[in-house]
């Protein structure tokens, strides 16, 4: 049994902690890292310099908790805002607590989740990367605004790798990913993988993906509630 992961490093450690942990063997491909985004900086300081403008801020990545509280911390103190922060998972919410932020997060661990629980007539600043879904953003509209604060860049020699190898189960935690493995890799290696989606969100984008290229018969499942050891448990029962 294979199981690939194909999160970058810097964002592995706690999956390879849980394999371990339960006695499962995984193959990690890093076939991305994350970088600074470096577009839009004079809206950013914007959005950042009137925060108090904004009740509800929201984090929809642990990336985008390092990145977007070090934004914050130039011009604000953390301990003197009043919005309300939340978090998309326990992971998010997690990297907020450890630099002493407490933070609301959904039982259903998506921006969907996300999207229920928080005030809706509020005005609401959202952290993420430049490969977000947008789920949230679609839904607010002009009442929230966006800092793209990081980006992914993709390695082509690491995602063929995807091609060559016997995997019975493909981890996805975004549909960028799952985008470039669709556009790098032979088709039909493709036909014989599995791939597990981190969330209904992404599964349907690369639903749609499949659908667009008219390409029928891959196999493509979900996992509801996100968090490492669920991911593994779920991609054991598919093999």
């Amino acid at each position: 049994m294979t199981i690939i992961n194909t999160r970058p490093k810097s964002l592995s450690e706690n999956l390879n902690k849980a394999s371990s942990r339960l006695n499962i063997d995984i193959l990690n491909i890093y076939m991305s890292e994350i970088i600074d985004a470096k577009e839009d900086n004079e809206i950013w300081e914007s959005f950042i310099k009137n925060i108090s403008d904004y009740k509800n801020i929201i984090f929809l990545s642990q990336t985008s908790v390092t990145k977007g509280i070090n934004l914050i911390g130039e011009y604000h103190d953390l301990s003197s805002l009043e919005n309300n922060f939340y978090s998309v998972g326990e992971k998010t919410s997690a990297a907020l607590k450890a630099i002493g932020v407490e933070s609301i997060s959904p039982k259903n661990q998506s921006a969907a989740g996300l999207y229920e629980i928080i005030d809706k007539n509020a005005k609401s600043l959202i952290f993420c990367g430049k490969h977000s879904n947008n789920y949230i953003q679609s839904k607010l509209k002009a009442n929230a605004d966006t800092i793209y604060c990081f980006e992914l860049i993709y390695n082509k020699s690491e995602i063929l790798k995807i091609d060559n190898k016997n995997a019975d189960v493909i981890l996805i935690f975004n549909s960028l990913t799952f985008k470039k493995i669709f556009e790098y890799c032979e088709i039909e290696n493709l036909l014989n993988k599995k791939f597990l989606f981190a969330s209904q969100s992404i599964f349907a984008k690369a639903q749609n993906i499949c659908h667009d290229s008219k390409i029928q018969g891959m196999e493509l499942y979900f996992q509801d509630e996100f968090n490492d050891g669920s991911m593994l448990t779920r991609a054991i029962s598919l093999t």
